[in-house]
């Protein structure tokens, strides 16, 4: 991965928003824990990811199943050269501020 910074970070999750597992209909297949996956790649986030990055912005990519599984999704799917960052999700954030003051929510809907 990348390791530079920017003055905004941008975070986009894995799971069901990055990607999908389908056997059926997939667009990429890679390895994780020497198990193959089949994945179905969501076109308008990687857009997006690209965007954000050409924009100057901190690229992290991000998953509750961990920081391993967001790498291999990363390489997976060919999108290294444009990801400073992979991590686990975050689950607790101690700030003097909530959270819906500084930090934008985009819900989306895997298709």
């Amino acid at each position: 991965m990348l390791k530079i910074c920017a003055n905004e970070m941008v975070a986009f999750d894995v799971d069901d928003c990055l990607i999908v597992e389908d056997n059926n209909d997939f667009t990429h297949s890679f390895i994780h824990n020497g198990k193959n996956i089949n994945v179905r790649l969501n076109n308008d986030l990687v857009s997006k990811i690209k965007e954000s990055f050409n924009k100057q912005k901190t690229v992290v990519i991000w998953s509750q199943q961990g920081a391993d599984w967001a790498d291999d999704v990363v390489r997976g799917v060919g999108l290294e050269n444009y990801v400073h960052y992979t991590m686990t999700k975050i689950s607790t954030c101690y700030d003097d501020l909530a959270t819906r003051e500084w930090m934008k929510l985009n819900k989306i809907n895997f298709e």
